[in-house]
């Protein structure tokens, strides 16, 4: 189990309400496209193990962090629930618990990789935060049309 990619998808869920004011991420396609954000722009260096992207029907996509949602599922740290307009993510109360001890723990055996991870998703949330799903994916598909994928319309 890799505990440093748990810790940065709870940590990117958090740091987003907190910055929004909201109770929940919205949308599956949001949580990639982040993550992918954090990665890419955020300064994440390939040396440091965390998620790997391949383009997909929506864009960068990792098929790692869905197994990640998975295990976070089954522990009970998040709450995924289908709406009309997609998914929602949300941390549980364990969830919130779990990021902290996370980032203690982590901090003993990789205090740079959690520093830079937390630097990169801190960064890409206060750039996208306003961002609709819609706006986030036409500006990866501008910036980055290496994964684009002939599925998606931006118009």
């Amino acid at each position: 189990m890799d505990l440093l990619k748990i810790f940065a998808v709870l940590y990117l869920i958090k740091r987003y309400c907190e910055e929004t004011g909201k109770s929940e991420l919205k949308g599956k396609t949001s949580l990639h496209k982040l993550l992918f954000l954090s990665k890419i722009e955020g300064g994440v260096e390939e040396s440091i193990p965390y998620f790997e992207f391949r383009p997909y029907y929506y864009g960068p996509y990792s098929f790692e962090l869905e197994d990640i949602i998975d295990i976070m599922l089954f522990y009970d740290l998040i709450v995924k629930e289908k709406t009309d307009y997609g998914y929602i993510y949300k941390l549980t109360d364990d969830g919130h618990k779990v990021v902290k001890k996370l980032e203690k723990h982590l901090n003993l055996e990789n205090e740079y990789y959690v520093k830079v991870i937390k630097k990169a998703i801190d960064m890409t949330i206060k750039r996208y935060k306003n961002f609709s799903i819609k706006d986030i994916m036409d500006y990866v598909y501008e910036k980055y049309p290496d994964f684009a994928s002939e599925y998606y319309d931006c118009d």
